[in-house]
């Protein structure tokens, strides 16, 4: 058998040499060829993703590429994708690249999410297909922030306005108006109007 004792420290790239055997009854020579493929790079684009939405709306999904981002000549990247939030989905867990990008979708089921921030994390974790070893870059993540705001809600502090006043004489009422949603709380606009000359 051969063994390469000093592979690991050869730089990528293609390598050869040549192994003699020489016995009493002649010489035989054999040519050895060795590929030191460069470590394989776990690269992406993600860089996290913030977003806000009214309560029981949609959030329209997003993407970003994942490659092996090593020199030549390319191992084979092996990358696992992973989130830790039930209401974000990713539609792949994971893949191989020796150089081509992979497109990875990110979608969201948030219209039943009540108001309030939410955060959570998509990682990405790389090594060679073949041997196991870490990508350089081996392992990455980035964060994700969601902001959930209650549907404005118009509130008033009273169903009627009574009074009582006397001939010749005027009176005032207060009218409180908010906005009674949860929060964080979408902004409010609104007029206040009347039917009565009076």
């Amino acid at each position: 058998s051969v063994t390469y004792t000093s592979s690991s420290l050869l730089p990528p790239g293609g390598h050869t040499g040549l192994v003699t055997v020489v016995s009493s009854v002649g010489t035989q020579q054999a040519a050895v060829v060795l590929r030191v493929d460069a470590t394989p790079g776990l690269i992406w684009d993600a860089k996290g993703w913030t977003n806000e939405v009214a309560e029981s709306d949609a959030l329209p999904a997003a993407t970003f590429q994942i490659w092996n981002g090593s020199g030549q000549p390319t191992a084979i990247l092996k990358y696992e994708l992973s989130d830790n939030m039930s209401w974000l989905s990713l539609s792949s867990a994971g893949g191989t690249s020796t150089g081509e990008m992979d497109s990875v979708t990110v979608s969201y089921s948030v219209t039943n999410l009540t108001p309030g921030l939410y955060t959570g994390s998509v990682t990405a974790v790389g090594s060679d297909y073949l041997w196991g070893d870490a990508a350089s870059n081996g392992t990455r993540s980035v964060g994700v922030k969601l902001t959930v705001k209650g549907r404005a809600r118009v509130m008033t502090g009273a169903g009627a306005l009574t009074n009582s006043v006397l001939e010749n004489y005027t009176t005032t009422n207060r009218l409180t108006v908010w906005n009674g949603a949860g929060w964080p709380r979408d902004g409010m606009a609104y007029t206040v109007s009347d039917d009565a000359g009076w």
